[in-house]
């Protein structure tokens, strides 16, 4: 006997179509929709990791240089495993960058070493360890699954004109929280000039 029940929720997954078939406009356009806020989460992970490898990396370079510039002595082995570690967090630091770069284009092989350092920045107890928790759920997600799917850079290519829009509260709360940093900056600038 066969079941027709007509209460019965839809056996195939609705978001993909067939392997090899292409996707129709209508379709890409509504797969888009349903998946642009993973999207937009996906691309500020890649900004954030942009923007902790470039301030990493000026640091790094801010202690690398009285080292340098011989203010500061140290004898032969210590030097040696000094600016091995410094090269080791370099090389940490590009990967951020270029996986950064990879998250902002959403592509693919981007996902694993971004999950990679995720999962390290755990280990950096309390805050590396709640923003990695999000990255980690953001980047394995079953939306973000989808984004990375092979057949959704034809999605991309069918729907330029779909763009995520942020809120004017959004923009509001981001231009307080700048000027509030300014008017720090501003503040111990002023308490150091006096």
């Amino acid at each position: 006997m066969v079941e027709d029940n007509p209460f019965r929720g839809p056996s195939a997954p609705l978001d993909a179509p067939a392997p090899g078939e292409p996707v129709r406009a209508a379709e890409a356009e509504r797969i888009r929709k349903a998946h642009l806020t993973a999207e937009t989460n996906i691309r500020s992970i890649g900004t954030l990791q942009i923007a902790g490898a470039v301030l990493g990396a000026l640091g790094l370079v801010a202690v690398a240089i009285p080292g340098f510039m011989g203010k500061q002595e140290l004898p032969d082995p210590i030097s040696m495993a000094v600016v091995a570690t410094w090269c080791a967090i370099g090389l940490v630091y590009a990967a951020y960058m270029a996986s950064g770069i990879g998250l902002r284009k959403l592509r693919r092989w981007a996902r694993i070493p971004s999950v990679v350092l995720s999962a390290l920045g755990l280990l950096a107890f309390p805050v590396g360890t709640l923003i990695g928790g999000i990255f980690l759920y953001v980047l394995l997600n079953k939306k973000a699954a989808r984004v990375f799917a092979p057949d959704y850079e034809e999605i991309l290519r069918k729907t330029p004109h779909i763009r995520y829009r942020t809120s004017a509260l959004t923009w509001i709360i981001f231009g307080l929280i700048v000027a509030v940093l300014i008017a720090a900056l501003i503040g111990m600038t002023m308490s150091k000039m006096s």
